[in-house]
Order: C-alpha cells, then structure tokens, then sequence
C-alpha cells in the first residue's frame, strides 16, 4: 500500500470519493464491519492514488452525436468508432446506462473482457476510470474536435474503417480512409 490504513479510512469518508459507487460500497461495508480486507484496502489505495484527469470544461457531446447518428438514422444496433489506441461505443438500450459511451482498449488480439475499460461518457460527462491515461483522454478531446478527420487518419493508418472495423478493400474507400456506407451512417458526410 501507498498509503497508511487510518489515511485511506479518512480519504474513503471524504467528499472526494462522494460520486464514487465502489467507494459508497466500501462505506457501506466499512460502517458494519469497523474494517476492510487486505484486498479492499489494495483497490481503495489504487483508487485514491490513481492520476487525476482534468475533464471538466471539455465538450465530448460530438462523439455521441456521431454514435447517436449511426444508431438511430443508421439503424446500426451497437455502433463503435475506433482509434489507434481506443474504441468507443454505445451503449446497448437496455443496458443500465442505455444513453453512455464505453471506452475501451482497442486491442483486436484480446476478447472483450479482457480489454482495459477507461472510462465513459454520460450526461456529458466523461468519468475515467483508473486505467485512463491523459493520452486516451486527449485522444477522446482530438476525436470530437474532428470526427472526420479522425476517422479518415484511422482508415488510412490501419487500413481498415474507424465505424465498422472491416478492412478497406475498394480503391476510393481505401484512398479516403473511410468505406462510402459508414460516412452516410455515422452521419460523417456533412
């Protein structure tokens, strides 16, 4: 631990942690039990000590517009949008959050589960998780500043489409970076 035990106690109670659901769960469990275990108490030290991301003040809401788009004009049912390092996607409709945005690790090799979770957008508001890095997180800033322009860096680095992830085999698609089916869902061609 990085921390004393009475100091995580102390932080654990303080306002910092107040939006924090696992936080409120180890209140909860510490108010009963007058203590924790010694893995509750290595999960309460790395949420404390995580780096801070300044992600107020930063509008993210062009990443749900396209999302948004894709799922109900596009009539896509999971739309996604990848990057080099992250993949965003909307959150299924009957999920508890129908209206966020995962942030995941866009690592093709791995199975869903086992890719890191850095975070979501709800509301308008991103809230990192311990995994998120200032680099992710201006990936997302770069993301909204130019959907498009993002989308066309990835197809053309990559060589396949930022929306559906398939590869880009058509010589225009492959010259824009983009397939022609996903600018018009994701509403990328205005």
């Amino acid at each position: 631990l990085k921390m004393d035990k009475s100091i995580l106690i102390t932080k654990l109670f303080g306002q910092e942690l107040d939006s924090n659901n696992f936080a409120r769960s180890l209140r909860s469990y510490y108010s009963r039990h007058n203590t924790l275990s010694d893995k509750q108490f290595y999960a309460l030290d790395r949420m404390v000590n995580a780096p801070t991301i300044k992600t107020e003040n930063v509008d993210l809401a062009p990443i749900k517009k396209i999302l948004d788009h894709a799922h109900y004009i596009g009539g896509l049912k999971n739309p996604k949008f990848r990057l080099k390092d992250v993949i965003v996607s909307r959150a299924k409709d009957n999920s508890r959050n129908p209206d966020a945005l995962y942030i995941t690790e866009n690592a093709p090799q791995k199975y869903w589960d086992e890719r890191k979770y850095f975070g979501k957008i709800y509301d308008g508001k991103f809230t990192p998780s311990r995994d998120c890095t200032s680099e992710i997180f201006l990936a997302l800033q770069d993301l909204a500043s130019d959907p498009y322009t993002k989308a066309v860096n990835y197809g053309k680095w990559s060589g396949q489409c930022s929306c559906c992830g398939k590869t880009l085999t058509d010589p225009k698609s492959l010259e824009i970076g983009i397939g022609p089916i996903c600018i018009q869902k994701f509403g990328l061609d205005n």
